[in-house]
């Protein structure tokens, strides 16, 4: 970026000070570095073979080193600076997300208080004198200073410093500050970098003009010598070769003169005058600094490495001679800490179409010892994080299993329904039609509620059956399934993972390999981690840390970030007064705005005592079942569930008109006398939330239209299609009034067809295809037939 960094006025500093100021209190104590620094260290970099490939991942040792007085005591509570230093190393890793995680590979004590409060002008002493070879050296001191006595949180070195290593005072022990002085160790600079220096013969070796840049080289291509106004050319400056040397970072006065979150940051800035000294230059600079930025200055607000700068902390970590022995094959010794935590959250779909991860809280995450020799139960907090440490574990040869909580009815979260809709079924459906994939791995395990490794319509009926409310959960699943972030953390697993969770095998250190599905020979990777607690990798968060995914949530939708809702009303056309005993059918039909629906659901309100509801008719839609259908009474309340989605990719979805399309049609019976059905019938928002998904990935909205019509009682009634699924035989049971011949056909989309031919009795009975073969796996049609059509739907052929 061109660096625009001038002298900026105010009151009570001079302009030496402005250009080169020590570090404020409680910052970093690395100076500005010359530019024949930076560009002697990219040109090594440039001439240097990486040791290692630059996607490969890399586990890198810290060791820390406590610097205590000569009487023992330490900089912080001894108690709480090996915990805090795994805590540290363990958010730290979120923020390098370029293959480069760091592990607490030793700790060890010095008591010397020449250095118990540090000058950074012992540290080329000091860190000869205490170090560790093939590793990271920290080291924690009470108090840290530059030479000239100004207070600073810590001091990383660069790659060409006279010393190595990282040294942290104890009131900037944090994540934030650590990784700030690791990018040093890197080869960063601050964002704010400043190459503005007063030279001998007191020029500057900065342009007057505004817009100009500071600090650049001159066109003659001397990059080593900052000679514009020796050798009186224009400056030629820009992000590669001026400021922190990085395009994808803004400039950055730093926080003397910015605050964090404020935009823009407006500057008044006077230069000296060459023509005129009595006279200054005065005008307003504005800047959009990148505020969580961690090379920056601006604290709490800091979260992030820049693309480029990670870039660069890689290559430097593969290339520069400092650096390479940590990715050698000389690789150290290293005591196994046990992390102070896991976490446990929530996959979600991301605004971007990406995943988003949120906190599982008040998940009770159980670790036993195997055997069952011990228990722990601990519960995430509202950030999803459970606490290890109090568990009592000791690192020693031990088996221990890890597994989250899968089932429950606190939280909400928990529930078997939970952000479970048609919606699902509609997304399931589309991703075996193979109109649209399912969004990424997550989405495909919560689809396979059967637990087959597979998607398929088995999948749907199940979740449709939870929906509406015939079964209570899945018999084959339990409500969540969780990923181990551990298993993540192997890069050939989470390849095959991202491409196929059900072919994705896992296999660890030591040989052991799991599946999707329990077998045999192999564990499932799922729900249940089990680790030996000398495995080094237990000092690491992500080890103990989980992935939650709602079975049946094939959207992976989230409360978060719902759809908005559409508006839905009902109208009860006017109708003849209907008598007690009477038999009559609603025709359901839905209007709206010319949208196209792939989906829809809702719930009515009845009261059993006005009528019964005994049968369903399909209306214009098709994939009719009865299937899609569930009457049940709570609380002395009648309510009706119902559904659809399409199982045929060429009818996918239908229109709301405004000429009504028929849904489908309700079968009553009236218990008492009624002159008005529109009091009698309301949606039951609470039982099921009415929603009619549109084509475009929203809810649409739509108006019900309620159209009660007494009609003769029917020759024949369909009660039920059973069992959907089938694989063998297939019954119908059907009720008739009188005796007739009527016609069975069961039907596949690839042509073949099957026929039962069978003569009616007046009551009930059922009437059964002993076999199915012949007919495809998948949909399969049926239609009854006798003087008139009385019946058509469908059930699945597995």
């Amino acid at each position: 970026k061109r660096s625009k960094l001038l002298f900026l006025l105010v009151s009570g500093f001079d302009l030496y000070k402005y250009f080169c100021p020590v570090p404020p209190p409680e910052e970093c104590g690395m100076s500005d570095v010359s530019r024949q620094e930076v560009l002697a260290f990219l040109q090594q970099l440039e001439g240097l073979e990486p040791a290692a490939g630059l996607s490969q991942s890399y586990s890198l040792p810290v060791h820390l080193t406590i610097i205590n007085d000569n009487n023992g005591q330490s900089p912080s509570p001894f108690v709480d600076i090996i915990p805090t230093m795994v805590d540290i190393l363990n958010e730290m890793n979120g923020f390098f997300t370029n293959g480069m995680q760091f592990f607490l590979c030793g700790v060890s004590e010095v008591d010397n208080s020449a250095y118990y409060n540090m000058s950074l002008s012992n540290a080329s002493t000091f860190t000869a004198q205490y170090n560790q070879p093939d590793v990271i050296n920290l080291y924690l001191v009470r108090t840290l200073s530059v030479s000239t006595g100004g207070a600073i949180l810590g001091a990383g070195s660069f790659p060409w410093s006279g010393w190595q290593g990282v040294i942290i005072h104890a009131s900037g022990f944090e994540p934030r500050n650590v990784s700030h002085e690791l990018g040093h160790y890197f080869g960063l600079l601050h964002t704010h970098q400043q190459h503005i220096q007063l030279l001998s013969n007191g020029s500057w070796n900065a342009t007057v003009l505004p817009d100009q840049c500071l600090c650049c080289d001159c066109m003659d291509g001397d990059d080593f010598n900052d000679d514009c106004y020796d050798c009186g050319q224009m400056c030629d400056c820009n992000c590669t070769n001026s400021g922190d040397f990085f395009c994808d970072t803004p400039q950055d006065p730093s926080d003397q003169y910015c605050n964090c979150g404020t935009f823009p940051c407006v500057v008044n800035i006077t230069l000296p005058n060459p023509s005129d000294p009595d006279n200054p230059i005065h005008f307003m600079e504005t800047y959009y600094p990148d505020y969580s930025n961690l090379m920056s200055y601006y604290g709490g607000c800091r979260n992030k490495f820049s693309e480029e700068q990670l870039n660069r902390m890689k290559e430097t970590l593969m290339e520069h001679p400092t650096r390479t022995h940590l990715i050698d094959e000389d690789m150290p010794s290293c005591d196994v800490f046990l992390a102070n935590r896991g976490k446990v959250q929530i996959v979600q779909l991301g605004d971007n179409g990406g995943i988003e991860l949120v906190p599982f809280r008040y998940n009770k995450v159980e670790i036993d010892e195997a055997g069952g020799a011990g228990f722990c139960e601990k519960t995430t907090g509202i950030d999803g994080f459970y606490n290890i440490q109090d568990c009592g574990l000791q690192v020693a040869d031990a088996d221990i299993e890890v597994s989250p909580q899968k089932d429950g009815t606190f939280p909400l979260e928990l529930f078997s329904t939970y952000q479970v809709s048609t919606g699902d079924l509609v997304a399931i459906g589309q991703h075996i039609l193979g109109i649209q994939s399912l969004p990424n791995s997550y989405a495909k395990i919560a689809a396979d509620v059967n637990n087959s490794g597979s998607i398929t319509t088995l999948d749907q009926i199940f979740i449709r059956r939870l929906i509406l409310g015939i079964d209570n959960g899945f018999a084959s699943v339990p409500s969540w399934r969780f990923v181990p972030d551990y298993a993540l953390t192997f890069p050939s697993f989470h390849a095959d993972f991202d491409d196929d969770p059900f072919s994705a095998e896992w296999i660890r250190a030591d040989g052991s390999e799991y599946h999707y599905q329990e077998e045999q020979n192999y564990k499932s990777y799922l729900d249940l981690l089990d680790l030996n607690l000398l495995n080094p990798d237990i000092t690491q968060e992500p080890t103990w840390s989980f992935r939650g995914v709602k079975m049946g949530n094939a959207n992976l939708s989230s409360p978060d970030n719902p759809l908005l809702p559409g508006n839905h009303q009902i109208i009860t056309d006017e109708h003849e007064a209907i008598q007690e005993g009477d038999e009559f059918t609603i025709t359901v039909s839905a209007g709206g705005n010319n949208k196209e629906v792939v989906g829809y659901q809702f719930s009515l309100l009845f009261d059993p005592e006005v009528m019964e509801i005994t049968g369903f008719e399909p209306g214009n839609l098709n994939s009719f079942t009865l299937d899609n259908f569930a009457v049940s009474e709570e609380a002395g309340a009648g309510i009706l569930k119902t559904l659809w989605f399409s199982q045929l990719e060429e009818e996918f979805s239908f229109k709301l008109q405004e000429k009504p399309v028929v849904l489908f049609k309700i079968v009553a019976r009236a218990r008492v006398p009624i002159t008005n059905l529109e009091p009698e019938l309301e949606l039951a928002e609470d039982a099921m939330a009415p929603e009619f998904y549109g084509a475009e990935g929203k809810l649409e909205d739509a108006t019900l239209i309620l159209d009660p019509v007494e009609i003769d009682p029917q020759k024949h009634r369909l009660l039920g299609v059973y069992p959907n699924p089938a694989s063998g035989q297939l019954s119908f049971t059907i009720q008739s009034t009188e005796e007739e011949p009527i016609a069975i056909t069961l039907f596949d989309q690839g042509g073949n067809d099957i026929v039962l031919e069978e003569t009616t009795v007046e009551g009930v009975q059922t009437f059964q295809f002993q076999t199915l073969e012949g007919l495809q796996d998948g949909v399969v049609f049926y239609l009854i037939e006798s003087e008139e059509a009385l019946h058509s739907g469908y059930v699945i052929k597995y």
